[in-house]
């Protein structure tokens, strides 16, 4: 059976409240180091798809200026001949993009409008195919250092690594209950909506390139803070999931709810605040932590 150190059961309420946020906010910086990779990666892709906007508008528009009404002109037919082959050069992303170009390539008419969907289909679907790639190893590394953070803070570092099944069941859904998978899929699909609306809008406005370019950047930056409150409220989860982990493998049967109290702080976590719950009863979302996207809750171990 663990056994925890005395000592480190006689610290005060105020040293494992600061232990814990500082857990936190060390975990946080990777958080922030990730994210940046994921702005990179988001702003690559804008620097591309801009270029090819840009040949679209050199290629259509009337002294700069893009209307609906060529926008939605049928290509000719040495224009279709060459955008088919266009699409034939394109990878094999996924399924889902397998069948856009099947439907695609049917189509006995294409339009300019749709050449420019079909960008945007292929940025939101490499962006979701890197996320796919890269988060889920983030959110590991995230949850495996603060399983083993913990356990040092209780001083029985020793028992090990946590159960690689456990460790699955946690990275296989998110906080309610979604594969990140389904969730990063979700965003890749309302990226694609956003991008159609918002270029078939400059077309109707008869916007400039310059403006064209600048509104759907705006556009994939609602998309970018979808996918930072993502990574801020799945790393919450599984930080907070491998906390209540180590406290169970190291024979912690009740912890206290922790809320970071200031302006920012949500009334449901202000009202949960020092109030203390069996681990065995623990549940994210209703007394364990994270409440809500972007929850910066915590918890700490109560001996005896």
């Amino acid at each position: 059976m663990v056994k925890i150190p005395k000592e480190t059961r006689n610290k005060s309420k105020e040293y494992w409240i600061e232990r814990s946020i500082l857990k936190k906010e060390r975990l946080l910086k990777s958080d922030v180091q990730f994210m940046g990779e994921v702005a990179k990666k988001y702003d690559s892709l804008m620097r591309d798809y801009s270029t090819r906007l840009g040949n679209f508008y050199g290629k259509y528009s009337q002294s700069g200026i893009m209307t609906y009404s060529e926008a939605i002109k049928r290509l000719t037919a040495k224009e279709q001949i060459e955008f088919i082959k266009y699409i034939d050069t394109l990878p094999n992303y996924d399924s889902d993009f397998r069948l856009y170009l099947k439907n695609l390539r049917s189509q006995e008419k294409i339009s300019r409008l749709q050449q420019m969907k079909l960008e945007h289909r292929v940025t939101a679907t490499q962006l979701r195919l890197w996320q796919n790639a890269e988060f889920p190893d983030h959110i590991e590394k995230s949850l495996m250092k603060a399983y083993s953070l913990t356990l040092k803070e209780l001083d029985v570092a020793d028992i090990g690594v946590m159960n690689r099944k456990r460790v699955q069941q946690i990275l296989s859904t998110n906080w309610v209950g979604v594969k990140f998978s389904d969730t990063i899929w979700q965003n890749k699909e309302k990226l694609i909506s956003s991008l159609d609306r918002t270029l078939a809008d400059q077309f109707l406005r008869n916007a400039p390139l310059k403006d064209a370019v600048k509104n759907i950047r705006d556009a994939t930056g609602t998309s970018f803070g979808n996918a930072e409150r993502l990574i801020r409220t799945e790393s919450a989860y599984v930080v907070e999931q491998a906390t209540a982990e180590a406290y169970a493998d190291a024979g912690i049967e009740k912890y206290q709810y922790v809320a970071v109290e200031d302006e920012r702080t949500s009334d449901i976590c202000s009202g949960l605040d020092g109030k203390v719950f069996l681990l065995s009863e623990a549940q994210e979302g209703v007394n364990y932590p994270p409440m809500h996207p972007n929850c910066r809750s915590t918890t700490i171990p109560v001996f005896g």
